[in-house]
């Protein structure tokens, strides 16, 4: 990986991204305001604030639900919004992206999607307590082992981790 490389914690509530040249991380909810189930307006932290106060034509979704992705479509949409077109510098980076370590294969493949079709060039998935470690400045290629406990606002990942893969 060379360049532009990102990281990104898709969250239930909350989208992490962290940005290795810059040094910096940034946050945005992870939600889509909708009107009449068409219309869509508001993303990210605007689309929260409307949360349990607009009226009934408006509805804020939350296209994940416990640590995957439900909702294809507006995940899509939302990590194009806040990646590419807020932030036009991210556009057709590098994206390391953390998932849970119970999500299977197909569940993987839609985070990988949704993040190519946002604009990434290229996109590598690991598991979040890898990637908790990896941020916390433990050294994981050591034969030793690490108990993480990574507890989310959907999840919660308990792993073991030894010579850079999860044991448990």
């Amino acid at each position: 990986m060379a360049g532009r490389v990102y990281g990104l914690d898709l969250g239930t509530y909350e989208i992490k991204a962290f940005d290795k040249k810059n040094d910096r991380i940034w946050r945005e909810k992870n939600a889509i305001a909708m009107k009449n189930k068409k219309y869509i307006l508001a993303v990210g932290n605007e689309a929260y604030d409307i949360f349990e106060k607009a009226p009934t034509d408006i509805k804020v979704v939350f296209p994940m639900k416990r640590g995957v992705i439900a909702h294809f479509d507006d995940m899509q949409y939302l990590l194009g919004n806040l990646l590419g077109t807020e932030r036009r510098s991210v556009f057709g980076a590098e994206y390391v992206v953390a998932v849970p370590t119970d999500v299977t294969e197909v569940e993987k493949k839609a985070v990988e999607d949704a993040t190519f079709q946002a604009g990434a060039r290229d996109v590598k998935i690991i598991e979040e307590p890898i990637a908790a470690a990896i941020g916390a400045g433990i050294d994981i290629s050591k034969p030793c082992g690490n108990m993480i406990v990574d507890i989310g606002g959907g999840t919660a990942d308990i792993a073991v981790i030894s010579l850079g893969c999860t044991v448990v």
